[in-house]
């Protein structure tokens, strides 16, 4: 008997009606779907999983031992990759910031461009930071979207601190004047000089010794 669906009604002549199922192969030339409905000519596979390789940096410049006249440029050049992974550094996200030691606020920072085999270069500047110790850090992310981190630590000379108590500022002098400076190299001494000069006149200094 063929069934044009999964269960057919029969009437009988004592006007019940009987439910029959159709067996297997009887009317139904279409063959059973596998479960979870994935056959057929339309189905989609599971797409491959996201590449997550992890991003490494390593900084070939500057070195730890740095240490940075104010207001100067610093040439930046790391290498960066994806280990054990299928992804890439993406281009435009290499980045070095500037923060002072143990802080988070971002003092300086400027793009890494790419230059091939994996190497990012560019230049930061120091703007007019002071004197002290300061951190570099350089992020990348991959194509799969890992970011990695890496930081170096080093140090900026912002020169002596110079104070001036002699001549002091719009007080007329006349026959003789006094210079007096004092003069603190920091943690970066020793001190060359100072030097003073009065209307492009050098004028000699001598270091005093202070009493004990």
């Amino acid at each position: 008997m063929k069934c044009p669906s999964a269960l057919a009604v029969i009437l009988g002549l004592t006007g019940a009606l009987t439910l029959v199922a159709c067996t297997e192969g009887e009317g139904n030339s279409n063959p059973p779907l596998p479960p979870g409905g994935g056959g057929g000519s339309g189905g989609i596979g599971n797409p491959p999983p996201p590449p997550n390789g992890s991003v490494v940096i390593q900084i070939e410049a500057p070195t730890a031992d740095l240490v940075a006249p104010a207001g100067s440029l610093v040439d930046v050049r790391v290498n960066a990759s994806v280990d054990q992974g299928s992804d890439f550094i993406v281009p435009t996200s290499a980045k070095a910031v500037v923060t002072l030691m143990g802080e988070t606020q971002e003092l300086e920072s400027t793009q890494l461009a790419p230059e091939g085999m994996n190497i990012f270069a560019g230049r930061i500047s120091l703007g007019d930071l002071a004197t002290g110790t300061y951190t570099l850090t350089v992020t990348a992310v991959s194509s799969g979207g890992m970011l990695g981190s890496t930081s170096i630590d080093f140090q900026i000379d912002g020169g002596p601190t110079l104070i001036v108590r002699s001549p002091q500022a719009m007080r007329p002098y006349k026959g003789l004047l006094v210079v007096e400076i004092v003069a603190d190299a920091g943690p970066f001494g020793p001190l060359d000089g100072p030097y003073a000069t009065v209307a492009n006149f050098p004028i000699a200094l001598e270091a005093l010794k202070q009493a004990c």
